[in-house]
């Protein structure tokens, strides 16, 4: 299942490509690129936030209105610290300190609403989807970004923060951690 979920990956990004060789062609498919850094946060007195990295592309639809529905598809990596977590071993039952390491495909869904000039501000309310690279698990939770849009010498960009809090499922009696982090991001808008 996992390599069928890295081939997925991979083909949407070749066929991305495909389109970059006409600009007209890959804005209709894609409206954003973006990179960013993220760092987890800690959500209980055991965990203790690492700093991560993601990127992907977005879909605007509706992009002059005031109202926006994006969609996007994101590839997250997202360390966390664990204190004193549950491990069973052949030994028995142990307590041990873990880095957790999760590499998370992202599908949100958000609702943008701008305003302003020149320079647009806006909100972005909605939700996410989490697919752990190595586990067959969908989660969902809630996602809220802000940022602004702005030209340089007729070229757009995008800068968001995002604030996201789900569980990731790590496959073991169904045993989740919560995962919330925050993100910088940065993008850059396909006319």
């Amino acid at each position: 299942m996992c390599n069928l979920k890295i081939k997925f990956f991979f083909g949407i990004l070749f066929t991305s490509s495909l389109a970059f060789s006409q600009e007209q062609k890959l804005s209709k498919v894609i409206s954003e690129i973006q990179l960013g850094g993220n760092t987890s946060i800690s959500v209980n007195q055991n965990t203790e936030g690492r700093l991560g990295f993601g990127f992907g592309a977005q879909k605007v639809w509706r992009k002059e209105r005031v109202f926006q529905i994006t969609t996007g598809i994101h590839y997250l990596y997202a360390p966390i610290f664990v204190a004193k977590e549950d491990y069973m071993n052949h030994f028995g039952d142990s307590r041990l300190n873990l880095n957790k390491e999760f590499h998370v495909f992202q599908f949100p869904v958000t609702v943008r609403f701008q305003f302003g000039d020149k320079t647009k501000f806006f909100v972005e309310p909605g939700m996410q989807a989490l697919m752990p690279i190595n586990k067959t698990n969908f989660n969902v939770g809630p996602r809220m970004g802000i940022g602004s849009k702005f030209d340089i010498k007729n070229q757009p960009f995008v800068v968001k923060a995002d604030y996201f809090h789900g569980l990731i499922n790590q496959g073991t009696n169904l045993t989740y951690i919560q995962l919330a982090y925050f993100a910088l991001t940065l993008g850059i808008g396909l006319k």
